[in-house]
């Protein structure tokens, strides 16, 4: 049986080019995959805008196809709008 634990993510990002400029990833289960994928994306020139489209591996029985990384993509092109 799956049980789901919470993930809470934070991540700063630039207003004026949404760059990530630091995160922190904090639950009990799958937050180093999590905070692998937002450095790697940071290394990579990868705005917080460009989260939408991060391709992470799910299994429907244990996930959704969109991440809680997908999630903090969707937040941050909601917050950008809001200027």
């Amino acid at each position: 049986m799956n049980s789901a634990a919470p993930i809470h993510v934070r991540v700063y990002v630039s207003k004026e080019s949404g760059i990530i400029l630091r995160a922190a990833v904090v639950g009990t289960g799958g937050v180093d995959k999590r905070i692998d994928v937002l450095s790697a994306h940071t290394r990579l020139g990868g705005t917080a805008y460009d989260l939408i489209n991060i391709e992470v591996g799910y299994s429907p029985p244990f996930s959704s196809p969109k991440d809680v990384i997908n999630m903090v993509g969707y937040k941050a092109i909601e917050k950008a709008k809001e200027k």
